[in-house]
């Protein structure tokens, strides 16, 4: 974006992506996995695993009626 003259309106560290999802469900853990590596790609590649796991017992959840959005 700087490279168009252009700037976010927020830091970086304000960015939630995942936590986002996280935090609006917190009764619903995510598998975490095993995580050998702490690289920025196996950070992520953990990362979708957890959201991975999250929307499936989300839809679950939903499905049996527990949730209900």
């Amino acid at each position: 974006m700087r490279t168009f003259g252009y700037s976010f309106p927020w830091f970086f560290w304000n960015q939630y992506d995942y936590r986002t999802i996280k935090n609006l469900f917190p009764v619903i853990k995510a598998d975490e996995g095993n995580v050998a590596k702490h690289t920025a790609l196996e950070d992520s590649k953990a990362q979708m695993r957890r959201l991975r796991s999250f929307f499936v017992k989300l839809y679950t959840a939903r499905k049996n009626g527990v949730i209900n959005f």
